[in-house]
């Protein structure tokens, strides 16, 4: 028995660097920040001025336009097969939703002053589009757009998901 110990040993400690190399890694990057809200007048003025200039352009059927001012800066605008993909879904969702006619904002959260969140509700002749814009504030750029999203799922916006 005391012979098998060092054998037993060893098997176990296979056994556990095994297990340990095969649970998954924890993705700090995945790990949420904390954030804080902001009221519709706490986000800055510049932000909100962005926002409704590209919502004007939208409502004016001017799409390409709306896009090139509002990611003037950013990284976005460097990718034209993703900016293609957002002038083509904010085409279709005027051909199906028919013409936007107005804007609200939705809600707005901040992780930091320079990297905040903002979303806000279009509202076409049939059916509302959500739209979420995330503006980090670059040291030698100013205010740019980081990430932007739009869908018509504006039901997950509830807390209950419905």
């Amino acid at each position: 028995m005391i012979q098998q110990l060092p054998r037993l040993a060893v098997a176990v400690c296979c056994l556990i660097l095994a297990l340990h190399l095969s649970l998954p890694a924890q993705d700090r990057s995945a790990v949420p920040l904390p954030t804080y809200t902001l009221a519709e007048n706490d986000v800055p003025t510049e932000l909100r001025n962005m926002v409704r200039d590209f919502f004007a352009q939208l409502a004016q059927n001017k799409p390409v336009g709306a896009f090139d001012k509002l990611l003037t800066g950013s990284r976005i605008l460097d990718d034209t097969s993703n900016v293609a993909t957002l002038v083509r879904q904010s085409q279709r969702a005027l051909n199906f939703y028919g013409p936007q006619e107005s804007v609200e904002f939705i809600s707005a959260e901040a992780v930091t002053p320079s990297f905040i969140r903002v979303r806000y509700l279009a509202l076409h002749r049939v059916y509302p589009i959500k739209w979420v814009f995330t503006f980090y504030r670059a040291p030698a750029e100013g205010w740019i757009v980081a990430l932007l999203r739009l869908d018509d799922k504006v039901e997950s916006s509830f807390t209950d998901g419905w």
